[in-house]
């Protein structure tokens, strides 16, 4: 590759880098019924695939690159058994490309996944036991050093919520409602709302007693170091004027450590930075592996989504998906059918027709 071909694919990327940012700050879809650009995450991994396709393309191409190119890139993936996701994501990263780029591109996904392709893939999920295991030996922990945010944020994913939604969440997407149990008494717990990030419907989740308590914990932990960062700023605010800084607040700071008790920024105007998704992910995987065991599958499991596959398999056995789909706030009704593991045996069990 020529020095000068080499200069102009990167132009080409740092354009395309700057597009993506903007649909990102915009969060509006690219057409009606696409998919938003819901973080930093998707942006790396377009870039990667946009990176590879003009790498190898233009090889053979010049530029600009006709929508067949596109055409025979993606006829490769195909060729050589790629699973539909990851055909879905190299389609995706393509049409955002051409489209940055004002070339042609009329390309359809059911033309780059067809219908005889099986879209179900089966992937890593803890069940309802495995479930149970993590938050137990998490509360353990938990007590024990004091991990507040820990327990939430497996909590919040006990809850189907994508790891992008948590490190979304503020103070002010909580709300106390009073509920009463099956003798009458009322009790307080926690109430989320909030917008899925993937032009989803308007979501909300009432947290359990235990899960409640826990959060209670966490949130005045949090009150305590931010009057802690407040008053070393030697600024004196009155309640009302504290109660509209905390509102703004990250649910899950960047730089708090529940563990040790410190307070490891420093207040100035702005509100601190929200977790990231990669952060959740290292935080949750030693509680999978410590709760489950050092084995292979239990690596496996050690990610955020794979307490979202379990929780809608599991509610797939009591509820219709219908009614799966508007709690985790999906639009498509029939999205709960995707991560269906019933067994054909299970199914034809509850078709016996008795004469």
């Amino acid at each position: 590759m020529s020095q000068i071909q080499a200069c102009n694919i990167e132009e080409l990327l740092d354009k395309f880098k700057r597009f993506l940012e903007e649909r990102l700050k915009l969060g509006k879809p690219l057409e009606p019924k696409h998919p938003t650009i819901s973080s930093q995450a998707t942006i790396k991994t377009y870039l990667e695939v946009a990176r590879r396709f003009l790498l190898n393309m233009t090889l053979q191409h010049p530029l600009p690159l006709s929508e067949d190119v596109a055409r025979e890139y993606l006829a490769l993936y195909k060729k050589r058994g790629a699973k539909p996701r990851t055909l879905l994501i190299v389609f995706s990263a393509l049409k955002n490309l051409y489209y940055c780029m004002g070339w042609p591109f009329s390309t359809t996904y059911r033309e780059a996944v067809p219908e005889e392709i099986n879209t179900f893939v089966e992937l890593p999920y803890l069940t309802r036991e495995e479930i149970d295991r993590v938050l137990e030996y998490a509360e353990h922990e938990a007590e024990k050093n004091r991990c507040f945010r820990d327990i939430v944020l497996l909590y919040l994913l006990t809850n189907a919520m994508r790891p992008e939604d948590i490190r979304r969440l503020k103070i002010s997407n909580l709300e106390k409602k009073t509920m009463k149990d099956e003798e009458g008494s009322e009790y307080d717990v926690y109430a989320i709302s909030y917008t899925p990030c993937k032009r989803g419907r308007h979501r909300v989740i009432i947290l359990g007693r235990k899960a409640s308590l826990w959060m209670e914990r966490w949130i005045s932990f949090l009150e305590e170091i931010v009057l802690e960062a407040i008053a070393k700023t030697r600024k004196k605010v009155d309640e009302q004027e504290f109660k509209a800084i905390f509102e703004e607040y990250p649910l899950f700071p960047q730089y708090v450590t529940a563990k040790t008790d410190k307070i490891i920024w420093k207040i100035a105007k702005a509100t601190p930075k929200p977790i990231t998704t990669v952060r959740i992910r290292q935080i949750i995987k030693p509680y999978i592996v410590g709760a489950l065991g050092r084995e292979e599958e239990s690596y496996q499991k050690s990610i955020p989504y794979a307490f979202r596959r379990g929780v809608v398999v599991e509610l797939l056995k009591e509820h219709q998906p219908h009614t799966i789909s508007k709690w985790i706030g999906w639009k498509d009704i029939r999205m709960p059918l995707v991560y269906d593991k019933e067994r054909l045996v299970e199914v034809a069990e509850k078709f016996i027709i008795t004469r």
